[in-house]
């Protein structure tokens, strides 16, 4: 009692409600739609074993580097793979500014050059959300000329690589789904 006042003070124990909202963000899923851009124009030019062997050094790639996370990479199609990580993990990718386009540059050598693309979609309400997302990035990244990472939030697209020599594929189509990402 202060000049005839009285304060009361309340102490709250909450670092675990803190601790179970860290957990909580830190968990969330993030959708990536990893494409390998050269699969038609090199790999066609090559012989059914170095293709094979181009193929499996690139699926031994990404499945090392989503094996380090606590997510799932499936293949959906002769060039492209989807997988779902943790936003722990996504932070730690874009730290590393998407080291695993210079890795996938290093396969096949000069005569067949690898490169990926890869729209990841994050901070979404759900999980239909974030793929809706990486979608629209991974459009912005081959609208850019492929062989890099576009990360899609709320917020907007943040791009990462693009640092090879590469053409930029253009088609009527392609320009009517870049239009629609930039007005989303």
């Amino acid at each position: 009692e202060a000049d005839g006042k009285l304060f009361v003070a309340y102490l709250i124990e909450n670092t675990e409600l803190k601790r179970q909202a860290a957990e909580y963000t830190a968990s969330r899923p993030a959708y990536m739609i990893i494409e390998l851009d050269t699969y038609d124009e090199i790999l066609r030019e090559l012989r059914e074993s170095e293709r094979a062997q181009i193929v499996g050094e690139v699926n031994r790639l990404l499945e090392s580097y989503i094996g380090r996370t606590t997510g799932y990479l499936a293949r959906v199609s002769t060039s492209r793979y989807i997988a779902v990580v943790e936003e722990r993990h996504i932070k730690d990718m874009v730290a590393a500014r998407f080291d695993l386009l210079d890795k996938a540059r290093q396969i096949g050598g000069e005569h067949a050059a690898v490169t990926l693309s890869i729209g990841v979609g994050r901070g979404g309400k759900t999980l239909v959300e974030c793929q809706k997302m990486a979608a629209q990035a991974l459009d912005m990244a081959l609208g850019r000329g492929g062989d890099q990472a576009a990360v899609r939030t709320a917020d907007g697209f943040a791009f990462y690589g693009g640092v090879s020599q590469s053409v930029e594929k253009r088609s009527k189509v392609k320009s009517r789904i870049v239009a629609a990402a930039l007005t989303d």
